[in-house]
């Protein structure tokens, strides 16, 4: 009976103990990843002191709305994200995320008023079959200073919105695509659901810039430069800035404006 009573009281400790683990997580605005860090260090919320490992680990640590930091340049990982959420290097840092065969390095399906930042991370298919860098499924994203490259798509879009600065998308068989219904310009109430803004960075060496699939007759693409409109959106195409090539038969892109001071939110 006392042997009974002893191992009764030792698993409800052991319960309390998981429960105040479980509860001390996913409640700071702060966690890091380090390539010396360990994921056995989520019970410590992936402080700086005690980074975790890889991205998908990490996550788990940060309240919504939080950040997510990367201490040295390394591989984190493939990563799901469903909340508000900053995941960025630190200045001097990389973060490598290679997406393995028909998959993509980032999947993000956040609630429609959370807003996903991603800033200085690599994303490489090593030329893999149905790779793609970044699955955009709904919420708000922008990426920041980030590179796609050697995938079969470098960023896709379906029924979402993005905004990338100074982004680099090259070698990638299709270097972003687009699923959904465009603004529709001669109607000024018409919004899009679906629309990539590109603001400076380069769209260099892809099979094909950019790809649509659009049941509206709006455009799905925004690209903003230095200097006048130009309307040829086709291979080779330098616009002051950003330069648009690949093959095809170009994009329907449309100028928004030219580049004063500021972007704040281009879509």
């Amino acid at each position: 009976m006392k042997k009974m009573k002893w191992t009764l009281t030792t698993l409800a400790v052991s319960l309390l103990i998981m429960t105040f683990a479980a509860a001390a997580q996913a409640t700071v605005l702060r966690a890091f990843v380090s390539s010396t860090g360990s994921d056995g260090n989520i019970g410590a919320n992936c402080v700086q002191a005690t980074p975790c490992k890889t991205f998908a680990v990490a996550i788990g640590a940060v309240t919504a709305g939080g950040e997510l930091i990367v201490l040295d340049t390394a591989g984190y990982g493939p990563l799901t994200i469903n909340k508000a959420i900053t995941i960025a290097a630190v200045p001097g840092a990389t973060a490598f995320v290679v997406a393995a065969t028909g998959t993509a390095g980032f999947t993000i399906s956040a609630g429609a008023t959370d807003l996903v930042v991603l800033r200085n991370i690599n994303f490489n298919g090593a030329n893999a079959a149905g790779t793609t860098g970044v699955q955009h499924n709904s919420g708000k994203l922008e990426v920041h200073d980030c590179k796609f490259t050697q995938l079969a798509t470098g960023i896709s879009l379906v029924n979402s919105k993005a905004d990338l600065y100074n982004c680099i998308i090259t070698g990638n068989t299709v270097g972003a695509s687009v699923s959904g219904a465009g603004a529709d310009q001669s109607n000024p109430a018409s919004v899009a659901t679906a629309l990539l803004t590109v603001a400076y960075g380069s769209i260099t060496f892809n099979g094909t810039a950019f790809s649509v699939v659009s049941p509206g007759a709006g455009p799905l693409f925004n690209v903003w430069v230095l200097g006048p409109a130009n309307t040829s959106w086709y291979a080779n195409v330098t616009q002051n800035g950003t330069q648009v090539s690949g093959t095809g038969t170009g994009c329907p892109c449309t100028q928004v404006g030219t580049y004063t001071s500021g972007f704040g939110t281009l879509h």
